[in-house]
């Protein structure tokens, strides 16, 4: 098998006088199915014709090439080529047993976009010879000179042929054979600078109930919901506050480019409830006995709510108020059975709320 490295005609017309034919190119012939006599065998191996193999072209000498037919197959990568035999087109690829006199032709394959890629065919009588190839891509117009150099010079290893054996066909030995060389590579753009590894992420911070106080490290940043960017990757310890609740602390560790949402489920303090009977009863906060015919302050400790206070003499009878304790809030509240029972309205005035801890006692 002859490589080209180039489509010129003086090349094809060396390559065709180093075989023996005349520098004139000769058309291809091709037959139609209908014509093909007997069964087509495998093609033989292809190689350089020597001198002893010329003078079978010649029909004059009784040679198979001016009495017999092959069968030529020419595939391509991309598909699609289009295959030329002797400069007339015969096809395009995938061509597969296209038949032709038999004969030495030259075989170009061609594609847009693309580099040719020529070769001396051998083609005997009855063989079935097939070439494959593989086109090397043009350089596009921004690419330099160096890489187009390297493209030109990879055309000699594009085409390849195979073909099955023929008895009493096989080159004479001895004939030379160019092994195709490995397509240029193009240069790799230069590698892009890194990004940075990032050093800092985000913490959000959510609370029941909403509107807690966070600390940072002891450092104020704001009341939930919150959401902090930018923060340094590490380990930090948060606390919730919020009046009326027990603070809540925490500790968090936030990775470089990490979201971490930290929540704080904030528990209520207490209340405190303070119940004066006057003169004197026994006390019940809703429907539970608490104190029995009390005469002074009774004090008690309660969740946040609402709740009924009631207070029974066995003489005066009884009456009752309804009160709301808040979280970390004292509420104290007089029930006087010497009177009617007061409106609902006036509940409220019996009811001193203290903040601090402290009441003052209304009697």
């Amino acid at each position: 098998m002859l490589y080209l490295t180039s489509s010129s005609e003086t090349d094809i017309n060396a390559l065709r006088e180093l075989v023996g034919l005349d520098p004139t190119p000769s058309t291809a012939t091709s037959r139609t199915p209908e014509t093909t006599q007997g069964t087509t065998s495998a093609g033989g191996a292809m190689g350089n014709p020597s001198a002893g193999n010329r003078g079978a072209n010649d029909p004059s000498t009784g040679g198979q090439f001016g009495t017999g037919y092959a069968d030529l197959s020419v595939f391509s990568e991309p598909t699609g080529a289009l295959v030329l035999v002797d400069g007339d087109s015969v096809g395009t690829t995938p061509l597969n047993r296209y038949p032709i006199q038999s004969g030495v032709y030259i075989i170009t394959v061609e594609r847009d976009s693309f580099f040719s890629a020529d070769t001396v065919a051998v083609l005997r009588n009855n063989q079935a010879p097939t070439y494959s190839v593989t086109l090397n891509p043009r350089p596009s117009l921004s690419d330099d000179a160096p890489a187009l150099a390297d493209q030109n010079s990879s055309l000699s290893s594009g085409l390849s042929s195979t073909t099955g054996s023929t008895p009493n066909n096989t080159p004479t030995a001895g004939a030379p054979s160019t092994a195709p060389s490995s397509a240029a590579q193009d240069a790799a753009p230069p590698a892009s600078t890194p990004e940075p590894a990032p050093t800092t992420g985000t913490l959000q911070f959510v609370s029941t109930p909403a509107g807690a106080r966070v600390k940072l490290d002891g450092a104020p940043v704001g009341e939930t919901p919150l959401t902090l960017n930018d923060v340094d990757a590490g380990a930090y310890d948060v606390t919730f506050t919020r009046p009326g609740y027990d603070t809540l602390r925490t500790q968090v560790a936030l990775s470089p480019a990490e979201e971490r949402t930290v929540q704080g489920a904030l528990n209520p303090q207490p209340g405190r409830l303070r119940v004066l009977a006057r003169p004197w009863g026994s006390i019940y906060i809703d429907g539970d006995l608490h104190e029995r015919n009390a005469d002074v302050w009774y004090e008690t400790t309660m969740p946040p709510g609402t709740y009924g206070v009631e207070a029974i003499h066995p003489a005066l009878g009884r009456q009752s108020r309804t009160v709301t304790v808040a979280a970390g809030e004292q509420v104290s509240i007089v029930i006087d059975l010497r009177s009617s029972a007061p409106s609902p309205d006036s509940v409220v005035d019996t009811v001193q709320r203290d903040t601090t801890g402290r009441s003052d006692d209304p009697s």
